[in-house]
């Protein structure tokens, strides 16, 4: 293969590679919205809400969703920086570093995430099923951005090599 072939492959990679950032960035809110909905009586209990009445419940949960909002909203706009600047260097067009950092960042969260949930199952007697799922997601996730790491390297040493070589 060469060097042109390669370029070409580790451009498509990223653009591939960023696509699957938003895609998980979507099952990201998706998972989050109904774990908040098929947990809501867990989380009234851990919050206090469960021995509020009327209006101080209904401005509790309202504070709760608006919280989660946010949380989701922060997370969906990292993926989003992420995968469209990926694409958009996968297609040409010159990114700078931060999205390379955000990416590793987030792998590294991704990593703990992981971690902990596995030692969530240490000595449980049951593993439920979307607890596997999630961790699955989780691993996939953390792999797809430790890929677009490495890659986005690739693509930018490669860059810069052959515009040192045209100087």
């Amino acid at each position: 293969m060469t060097g042109i072939e390669k370029q070409r492959k580790d451009d498509n990679t990223l653009v591939v590679i960023g696509g699957g950032v938003i895609a998980f960035g979507v099952w990201s809110v998706v998972r989050t919205v109904m774990e908040v909905i098929l947990r809501m009586e867990e989380l009234q209990g851990m919050s206090g809400m469960a021995g509020m009445t009327g209006l101080e419940r209904l401005v509790a949960e309202i504070i709760m969703w608006v919280v989660v909002a946010i949380l989701v909203g922060v997370d969906m706009s990292i993926r989003l920086f992420i995968g469209l600047s990926a694409r958009s260097e996968g297609m040409g067009r010159k990114k700078g570093q931060a999205y390379v950092a955000a990416a590793g960042i987030l792998a590294v969260f991704y990593v703990v995430i992981w971690l902990a949930e596995m030692a969530g199952f240490h000595g449980s007697e049951q593993l439920y099923l979307s607890q596997i799922a999630a961790m699955l997601l989780d691993f996939s996730s953390s792999a797809v951005l430790v890929e677009l790491v490495f890659t986005a390297v690739r693509v930018k040493r490669a860059r810069r090599l052959r515009k040192e070589g045209d100087a």
